[in-house]
């Protein structure tokens, strides 16, 4: 029907012209993750690099890689964040032994969001020892920044002979090495083979820890680096059928669940460093026979730990935490080294005079897990004549004493102050 101009609904309003109502009750539009700022990313990461913890690729760890494979953008603000990259994980294919492939790895070049990635120096390596006879194979570049690796898997029934020769030649390569542990690696003797000439200096090694590993291989790697002198040395299950030269210990010397106690004897007799001074016994045995060897000279007239300053024990050590005697024997050789050294004049370490050092620190059993059988009178010198001790839920020593009085004293003193005011 036309209107009053004459023209029909259909002519008068063109569908174009229609303009919709508004709806009461709109949808929100969808957030997505590309709407998420770059900047906000970087801190979803960051908290995500935080929580995961040692990266390893036994525990299966792959970040950031994980994050960095899921798009470009992400890829891109992660390459933005150096920090991210300080752990690389370089995965390899199961070893086969007719193509040996050389660790390889490729990054792909992207633009980064916020300022400038720099490539991070390579400064720690965990790598098994497949991988790393691989590179000797290939031709193992200089790595000057690498100041700890640890070498894990070995067995030269499974892969090609390892001389050790060549693992030492690798070692050299790492002129900043600082930390060496080594497990469960089975190297070939590399008899009297010599370094060749062009090695250079040997790195100066800090620390050095072997797990599961044959004395007699540990004492040639020492040999081919020139028996340095390292601050720590910390065995673990290690085999020591004989008195051998291994690495001089200045500082510590830590023994970790060894099988007997001529393993543990055997090291000991080695740890004659200039310093060696603290020895931690942790889960091994600690028989009486053993504790009385250390109260004296051996037939040659040598001491085990001359300079033994600081004695732990630790862990379920087989023979003395449940033995009388043991434990009774353990303060009659600290009182013996004490008695000598004043004996002697109190000479310090290094002077000619100086025959053996006085225990000043001990600690037993610190958790409180075993029983401790000894006297009271004994409690009573280790008290009086030891800086610090510590058996079981007990506690003593000069020092702790001096510290509680200081403690005391200006508990009064801001007493009197406050008394004054």
């Amino acid at each position: 029907m036309p209107n009053e101009y004459g023209d029909s609904l259909n002519e008068a309003i063109a569908p174009h012209q229609i303009t919709p109502s508004p709806n009461p009750n709109p949808r929100p539009r969808r957030i997505s993750m590309a709407d998420i700022l770059d900047d906000v990313l970087v801190l979803i990461f960051y908290q995500v690099f935080k929580s995961t913890g040692q990266r390893s690729h036994k525990k299966g760890i792959h970040f950031p890689e994980s994050v960095a494979s899921v798009c470009a953008r992400w890829r891109a603000v992660m390459f933005s964040v150096s920090e991210f990259w300080s752990v690389l994980l370089i995965g390899t294919s199961d070893w086969d032994m007719s193509t040996q492939l050389p660790v390889i790895c490729q990054v792909e070049t992207v633009t980064p969001t916020t300022g400038t990635l720099e490539a991070p120096i390579l400064e720690s390596m965990d790598i098994h020892g497949m991988s790393l006879r691989q590179m000797f194979d290939c031709g193992t570049p200089m790595l000057p920044k690498v100041n700890e690796i640890r070498i894990d898997g070995y067995d030269y029934h499974e892969f090609p002979p390892f001389p050790v020769a060549d693992f030492v030649r690798l070692l050299y390569k790492l002129p900043s090495l600082r930390t060496l542990r080594c497990s469960d690696i089975e190297l070939t003797p590399s008899g009297d083979e010599l370094a060749p000439p062009d090695l250079g200096n040997p790195p100066e090694i800090k620390v050095v820890e072997f797990t599961r590993m044959d004395g007699d291989c540990i004492q040639e790697i020492s040999s081919r680096l020139g028996r340095p002198t390292v601050p720590l040395a910390h065995y673990t299950k290690c085999r020591i059928l004989e008195p051998l030269e291994l690495f001089r210990t200045s500082g510590s010397c830590i023994l970790t669940d060894m099988d007997t106690d001529w393993d543990i004897l055997n090291i000991l007799k080695d740890q004659n460093g200039p310093q060696c001074s603290t020895l931690h016994i942790e889960g091994s045995p600690f028989w009486e026979d053993m504790v009385e060897l250390l109260a004296g000279p051996l037939p040659d007239g040598s001491w085990i730990c001359p300079n033994l300053t600081e004695l732990i024990l630790s862990g379920c050590c087989e023979g003395f935490f449940d033995d009388r005697p043991a434990q009774r024997a353990l303060v009659n050789m600290i009182k013996a080294r004490d008695a000598l050294y004043n004996s002697t004049g109190l000479p310090p370490q290094g002077h000619p005079d100086h025959v053996v050092s006085s225990l000043t620190r001990l600690t037993v059993d610190a958790k409180g897990r075993f029983g401790r059988y000894i006297e009271a009178d004994d409690l009573e010198w280790l008290d009086a004549n030891l800086a610090s001790v510590r058996w079981g839920d007990w506690s003593g020593g000069t020092k702790e004493h001096g510290e509680s009085e200081s403690s005391t004293e200006e508990t009064d003193s801001e007493t009197n102050d406050s008394c004054e005011e």
